[in-house]
């Protein structure tokens, strides 16, 4: 036992000591050696070189290697492994010696992976090839805390890596990796072999992408990429027959830009995709690129790309409020791909046009033929629409193919609008080639003019071929354009050849037929060089300059018929332009232009205007001049005879009359232009006012200075030899926003200078002053300074006005006006002004103080201001704004009188606060007689209804008549012209100015009163009135009308609509009213009561009227022994008037007598009853003419049958109808007059029978006429002889008429006539002499019975006279006698016989 043991221990020893002599020195050299072959060996597997520091082995189953450093072929690193120890198994060896390295432990490794700029890794060929299919490892590999730097043009990262790779399985190999990408983790997970066959699975929460958009850019040209991949799960399988991709994840905001086709897009990407069996599924998926929304969503099996039979795909994509629904795959019976879309309500924006979009809406079919790498494509889209702006293309067909980058188009359609229709075929070669034929039909072109910013209609028809290539494309064919409105260019037809050859664009003879003239455009523009060539013509012929001049400038107003003929050639940068323009039978700016015409011609940058005539009514004028390409003016122009009526000035409150004269030179640059110009005329008008000898100067130069001198004269309207100056020296400066200078006036009239601002005040004078502009530089305002002497301000008269202030930032200073009535005397007759108004904040502080001033100032600005006299003390200010102002004001005025009502004082004191006008004390005394009153009118009361602050603002005052009288009546009313008696009582005045209410009570003890026109006092008045809001109630009024009397008693509204109940009764009985056109007796009994009734006015619809209220009046009245005398038939119009309610009935008596010493004698009867309203009258009744007699061309007519009645209800205008004749000569004539008054039928006849004409000239002469229309001397005489009877002898020819009881009494001039009613055809003919035509004469006749007139005639110097006379037999036959005498008493007698025949 002892020697086995020993000799175990001797083993052991032995074992011990050669390994121990193995390890310290066998090993260190071995392990050298394997340095040097390790590294020598490392280059027949790589193209690079391995440094290994050292290997340590301290005689365990572990070797520990420091140091490697890993270098491609130019020495940049590819690995440096610090420290790297191999675990070995020697045991294992016995299957095999790979099997004995049993695991790779790498401790803090480092892996530089690297791209370069062609976008090659540094690991892409660092492995050199090997037949070898084997792994011979079969151990554990595991990495701690390894590094994986990544470098790229543009970036870098370095991601901490850890994890193992187990070979224990080989040839599969388990992958356990974890990768953590600055924060991101990733985990790499499976088993497979080195050639892929396995399985693996990627997981990560989530990845920023933001970190790695510098690789996105440079790999991808994908810029600013950011968003997050979140809950990401890929797992790939092989199995060597099928690779299967399956996982799902989810995009976060994933965005960037990425350029296509040379411009870049905003894109962002949200949604989740999975994917399993090869079938990739997006559920949903949302695309946003510049804005444009996309959401698809569906399924591609993509299992077996070899096997097309099993490759389909199918979805939907929502794009905005839109959907694409698709699906398609491989057909075997056509052996193709199919796949067909439904578009519905897709709307696709246009790029930098985010308000612009492409519509579409269909259904299209799609063809792939795959064969041999070779792709023929084929669409067909029966069933599609397609709007773009206002274009509507339907009904698109589509067929073609592609195949080798060929395009083929077969058949191309689409109709657009009513008719329009497109047809293209032909192809696109893929060396760009274009060969394609078609043809256009009444294709609407609107959105052509909508896409270039301009609304416009148009239809295009055009057949044309195109050829070339993409990049010189080429054209021909002939175009029609109709019905095109655009740019207010109305073209009626359009037609021309354009075509492309070689670049150059050719238009020949392109004719547009507009609505008036045409144009015609020939030429052609060069596209070949860096930019275009143009050699045009355009002819324009008596186009209409309205729609040109709305394109070209549409704030000018131009009006007129074109002519115009311009050639343009040269490049477009730099073109030679030369034309003539001519304009006829226009307008601009409202200023009327007869023709204006010119040439122009521009070149090298330079216009030239030549010989630019324009004429204008009156006006020529004459321009001509350049402007350089350096943009320098050089422009001259003269006018003359410009009428300032004429000018297009829109002011309503300036009236321009007057011709002018001006020229000019316009200098500078369009910059910094300056103009330098004269005027004159020999007289203007502004606003009536005549101003002469104009002349001035002006120079602008459109900045900071505008100079403006011009003087001028205004001679005095009535005396045209004195006349005021005027000089104005004036500089505007635009840049700053100021005026400076001066207008001065010396001798001016007061009233000329207010009438040219249309200020006609009926103020007078003669004023000297001046306004100064800006005295003090920029912002030191206006002065004013102006005196005037004998000013007259309505019917006052002052001899002195004077007025200083100053317009200060918004604020008129009024240091001191003061009118002055009587020279050298300043204690009596002053009135004082001054104070500020504030014109910006709308504030003033005011005073106005008289002294012993006429007091007919306070009412100088009323239309019919009452008189007023005595002597007047003011004291009165004014503060606050305009729309809550304070202030306060006495009023005394001594030894006066109101509308000839003398005062001893009045006296008035009365403010404003509070918006509330505070009438203090306000009294008016004569003797010991006289009113007082005080109360509070609100301003609100002042103000429009809407704009009231207070709606329940109400006024409050207080009259005081205990000490009143009659006699002031006169100064309230004209109407009035005498008042006795005494007035007590009290009355308060309170409501608002629409709906007044008053109270109190007035008593008349006895008094009387006379009427003005009115002969007839009313005496003995005596009343008892009571005021109660809106009623008056009348406890008792009566008074004496001569004879008679006037009796009055209960209530009556104050508002002619209210509703309350009221009754007012007046009874008159024999009151006698006397006056110059009306007396008589009346008798009456009249009653005024409220009336409900529909108001019609307001009627709307269907609906019945409003019910409204009205006074009616209701009663009787009878009126004799009437006389009235009117000059004329009293104008009654129909215009809008109080609506009264009237059932009145209306009797005429004895005696009522119609008459006028020129016109009427008639006496009258009957009666009229007046009902329904003052607004529609229903009248019935009828006035009858018993007897009597009107005047026609101072000739008689007896009335026959005579009546007036109302026929047409809504009027008080009669209808008419008389009947009347008169004896004239030989002559009966008849008169019949018939219609309503305001358009009356007159009719005249005659027996025996005569035109109208003759007998209104016969009537008119006075003389018989008949047989002749010749007008003599005599004939004239004998008209200023009607005026003069008309006038002056109609009075003494009535009276004596009357008096004496002739037929006839008439005085006239010429000749004395026989008195019968004919003449020699000698006495006709023969001419008046000088002392005849100015001979008057006495005509005088009676009938002696019914059928015996005898006369006399005779010169009012008794030489000349006559005795006639003349007996009817019958109505047609009379038999005359006349014998004359003259101064040598020798007497012509004449016989006559006369029958008259009628004709009809």
């Amino acid at each position: 036992m002892l020697n086995k043991r020993n000799i175990l221990i001797a083993i052991i020893v032995a074992l011990v000591t050669a390994y121990y002599s193995f390890v310290t020195s066998v090993a260190p050299n071995y392990i050298k050696q394997f340095i040097t072959v390790a590294e020598t060996m490392a280059q027949d597997y790589i193209h690079g070189t391995v440094k290994i520091g050292d290997v340590k082995w301290q005689g365990g189953l572990s070797v520990q290697i420091d140091n490697v450093v890993v270098k491609d072929n130019v020495q940049n690193k590819v690995a440096v492994l610090p420290k790297t120890v191999l675990h070995l198994r020697p045991w294992l060896a016995l299957g095999g010696v790979e099997k004995a390295l049993a695991g790779i432990e790498l401790s803090k490794p480092e892996v530089f992976l690297t791209m370069d700029t062609k976008q090659q890794w540094n690991l892409q060929h660092f492995l050199k090839p090997s037949d070898s299919t084997e792994t011979p490892f079969y151990g554990l590999l595991e990495v701690k805390d390894g590094l994986l730097h990544v470098a790229m043009p543009g970036g870098k990262w370095s991601l901490p890596v850890s994890g193992e790779v187990n070979g224990g399985a080989n040839p599969q190999f388990g992958i356990n990796l974890n990768v953590n990408a600055e924060g991101d983790e990733l985990h790499l997970q499976g088993l497979v072999t080195k050639d892929g066959i396995g399985t693996l699975s990627l997981k990560t929460a989530s990845i920023n992408l933001e970190k790695y958009a510098v690789a996105a850019k440079y790999l991808e040209n994908v810029q600013d990429s950011a968003g997050v991949v979140q809950d990401l799960h890929l797992r790939w399988n092989n199995d060597g027959k099928r690779v299967q991709i399956d996982g799902d994840g989810k995009l976060n905001a994933v965005r960037g830009k990425m350029a296509m086709n040379g411009k870049w897009y905003n894109f962002q990407i949200d949604g989740a995709i999975s994917a399993a069996d090869n079938v990739i599924e997006l559920k949903p998926l949302s695309l946003n690129v510049d804005g444009q929304k996309l959401d698809v969503e569906g399924k591609a099996d993509l299992a077996n790309l070899k096997n097309l039979e099993e490759v389909t795909a199918k979805g939907k994509i929502t794009y905005g409020k839109g959907t694409i629904v698709f699906s398609g795959g491989y057909e075997e019976n056509v052996k193709a791909f199919l796949a067909d879309a439904s578009i519905k309500n897709i709307k696709m924006l246009i790029p930098n046009m985010p308000e612009d979009s492409i519509n579409i809406n269909g259904d299209i079919a799609l063809l792939a033929d795959v064969k041999d790498d070779h792709v023929k494509l084929q669409a067909a889209a029966d069933a599609f629409d397609l709007s773009w702006r206002t274009l509507k293309v339907h009904n698109l067909g589509f067929d073609g193919s592609f195949n080798d980058g060929n395009l083929n188009i077969d058949h191309f359609s689409a109709l657009a609008g009513e008719n329009g229709s497109v047809v293209i075929k032909g192809a696109v070669g893929s060396d760009s080639s274009l060969n394609l034929v078609g043809r256009m039909a009444e294709f609407p072109i609107d959105p052509l003019f909508s896409f270039a910013g301009q609304e416009g209609t148009g239809l295009c028809s055009t057949g044309f071929e195109i050829g070339g290539t993409l990049a010189s494309p080429e054209f021909d064919g002939s175009v029609q354009l109709r019905k095109v409105d655009v740019m207010k260019q109305n073209l009626v037809e359009a037609r021309g050849h354009i075509g492309m050859r070689n670049n150059v664009l050719a238009v020949n003879n392109f004719i547009a037929n507009m609505k008036q003239g045409q144009h015609i455009l020939n030429g052609s523009v060069d596209l070949q060089g860096a930019e275009p060539v143009v050699d045009i013509s355009l002819k324009t012929v008596g186009v209409r300059a309205e729609p040109l001049i709305a394109v070209a400038a549409p704030e000018v107003k131009l009006t007129g018929n074109v002519d115009n003929l311009v050639t343009v050639k040269g490049s477009v940068s730099n073109p030679t332009v030369i034309g003539q323009v001519c304009l006829t039978d226009g307008s601009a700016q409202g200023f009327l232009l007869d023709k204006v015409q010119g040439r122009y011609d521009y070149h090298n940058g330079q216009l030239d205007l030549s010989d630019v005539l324009i004429k204008a009514l009156s006006a020529e004028v004459m321009l001509s001049g350049t402007l350089s390409k350096e943009q320098n003016l050089d422009f001259t122009m003269e006018a003359n005879n410009v009428s300032l009526e004429r000018l297009p000035i829109m002011a309503s409150d300036l009236d321009l009359q007057g011709f002018i004269n001006l020229n000019g030179h316009l200098s500078g640059n369009l910059e910094y232009p300056l103009f330098v110009g004269e005027v004159d005329s020999d007289e203007i008008f502004v606003n009536g006012e005549r101003l002469s000898e104009i002349s001035g100067n002006l120079e602008s130069n459109g900045r900071e200075k505008n100079k403006l001198d011009i003087r001028f004269k205004q001679p005095y309207v009535n005396d045209e030899s004195n006349y005021g100056l005027f000089t104005a020296d004036l500089n505007l400066n635009i840049n700053e926003k100021y005026m400076q200078g001066k207008v001065q006036t010396l001798w001016g009239n007061l009233g000329g200078i207010l009438r040219m601002a249309k200020l006609d005040y009926n103020v007078d004078g003669t004023a000297q002053g001046e306004l100064v502009f800006a005295p003090n530089g920029k912002g030191s305002g206006v002065n004013i300074s102006i005196d005037a002497d004998d000013v007259k301000i309505h019917d006052l008269n002052y001899h002195h006005m004077q007025l200083n202030g100053k317009l200060l930032k918004g604020i008129l200073h009024i240091d001191d006006v003061i009118l002055q009535e009587q020279e050298k005397i300043k204690d009596k007759g002053i009135i004082y002004a001054g104070g500020a108004i504030d014109l910006r904040e709308k504030r003033y502080d005011l005073t106005l103080n008289a002294v012993k001033a006429n007091p007919a100032i306070v009412t100088v600005a009323m239309t019919a201001p009452p008189p007023i006299t005595g002597e007047m003390d003011l004291n009165m200010y004014l503060k606050g704004t305009f729309s809550d102002p304070t202030g306060k004001a006495d009023l005394l005025i001594t030894n006066g009188s109101v509308s000839g009502v003398t005062v001893d004082k009045l006296l008035a004191t009365l403010s404003i606060d509070d918006d509330v006008i505070k009438l203090e004390e306000l009294s008016a005394n004569k003797d010991i007689y006289g009113i007082k009153a005080s109360g509070d009118i609100p301003l609100d009361l002042l103000r429009e209804k809407d704009r009231r602050r207070n709606p329940k603002a109400q006024m409050d005052i207080d009259f005081d008549f205990s000490n009143a009288r009659l006699a002031m009546l006169p100064a309230l009313s004209k109407m009035i012209e005498l008042g006795e008696g005494d007035i007590h009582g009290n009355l308060s005045l309170e409501g608002t100015l629409e709906d007044p209410l008053v109270f109190g009570k007035l008593e008349i003890p006895e008094g009387r009163v006379k009427i003005a026109d009115v002969d007839t006092i009313i005496d003995k008045i005596h009343a008892d009135v009571e005021f109660k809001g809106r009623n008056v109630v009348l406890n008792d009024l009566s008074a004496v009308l001569g004879k008679g009397k006037v009796v009055a008693n209960g209530s009556y509204a104050l508002l002619e609509d209210t509703d309350e109940p009221y009754s007012l009764k007046v009874v008159a009985e024999n009151a006698e009213l006397a006056s110059e056109i009306f007396s008589g007796i009346i008798n009456s009994n009249i009653e005024i009561l409220p009336q409900e009734y529909r108001d019609m006015s307001r009627k709307q619809g269907n609906l019945p009227a409003p019910l409204a209220h009205r006074p009616l009046i209701k009663g009787a009245v009878k009126l004799d022994d009437v006389l009235v005398n009117m000059p004329t038939i009293p104008e009654m119009s129909e215009e809008e008037s109080s609506n009264y309610g009237m059932d009145l009935k209306i009797e005429l008596g004895d005696k009522v007598h119609l008459f006028n010493k020129y016109l009427y004698d008639i006496w009258l009867s009957g009666d009229m009853h007046i009902k329904g309203s003052t607004v529609f009258p229903v009248i019935e009744g009828r006035i009858n003419a018993d007897k009597g007699s009107i005047t026609y061309l101072r000739t008689p007519f007896k009335l026959k049958n005579t009546s007036i009645n109302w026929l047409t209800p809504g009027s008080f205008l009669p209808n008419v109808n008389l009947e009347s004749e008169a004896r004239f000569s030989r002559y009966d004539i008849y008169m019949r007059v018939t219609g309503p008054l305001e358009e009356m039928d007159l009719q005249l006849s005659s027996t025996p029978p005569l035109k109208r004409d003759t007998i209104v000239r016969m009537l008119t002469l006075q003389r018989d006429t008949a047989g002749s229309d010749d007008v003599t001397s005599e004939d004239m005489q004998n008209l200023m002889t009607a005026g003069l009877q008309m006038t002056v002898l109609g009075d003494v020819e009535m009276l004596l008429k009357q008096t004496l009881g002739l037929d006839q009494f008439r005085i006239y001039t010429g000749k004395v006539r026989s008195g019968i009613g004919f003449e020699s055809a000698k006495d006709r003919k023969q001419e008046l002499t000088p002392d005849e035509r100015s001979q008057y004469n006495l005509l005088l006749s009676k009938y002696l019975g019914s059928r015996f007139m005898a006369g006399y005639t005779t010169s009012f110097d008794g030489i000349d006279r006559s005795i006639f006379g003349q007996y009817d037999i019958n109505r047609r036959l009379n038999v005359t006698y006349s014998r004359s005498y003259d101064l040598s008493d020798k007497a012509e007698d004449w016989f006559g016989l006369e029958y008259k025949v009628g004709f009809n």
